[in-house]
């Protein structure tokens, strides 16, 4: 979304009846430089997509056309993902499977309260959402266990200072 942080909007929120977090003031600054200021969030949510759920917390926010933003503090919980724009998918491996994410058409209110958050939509993005269904990508998690082999392990292991995650430029 190009949102640093999960929001949920605050008539839900009521609607649900759920607990709210007293925080200090979170200030916002919004995609078209508009600064503006919210209070409290939500913890301990359960979003679930398809398969996958993660434990979310959301700040509270005025939102209008859309229930929830996710966003970096989501995307960073799922760790290391294939992005295609393109074709709007998402995948990345959760409890020991490939997950795939597939872009929707947004509707015009969706759309409406995303660009208030994150500003105008950038050119070939502006009819463009994420969805909420996730399915299983078999060729791909069928690719990844063949790394787990014990012969690929033991030479990953011996020569790990060559295989290392590099830590900079």
């Amino acid at each position: 979304s190009g949102a640093t942080h999960n929001f949920i909007a605050r008539p839900l929120v009521s609607k649900l009846g759920w607990h709210v977090e007293s925080t200090p003031d979170f200030r916002i600054k919004l995609g078209d430089g508009f600064q503006t200021i919210t209070r409290g969030k939500c913890t301990h949510i359960l979003f679930r997509s398809g398969e996958v759920t993660n434990e979310i917390e959301a700040h509270l926010f005025d939102l209008e056309g859309v229930d929830l933003v996710l966003g970096m503090s989501w995307l960073r919980s799922l760790g290391d993902m294939v992005v295609n724009w393109r074709k709007q998918t998402m995948e990345f491996w959760h409890t020991g499977k490939w997950v795939m994410l597939k872009g929707i058409e947004c509707t015009p209110e969706a759309l409406s309260a995303l660009q208030k958050i994150v500003g105008k939509a950038s050119k070939g993005y502006d009819k463009k959402g994420w969805s909420l269904e996730a399915t299983l990508n078999n060729t791909e998690a069928q690719r990844v266990q063949a790394v787990t082999h014990p012969e690929m392990l033991a030479m990953l292991k011996e020569f790990e200072d060559v295989f290392r995650e590099p830590k900079g430029l």
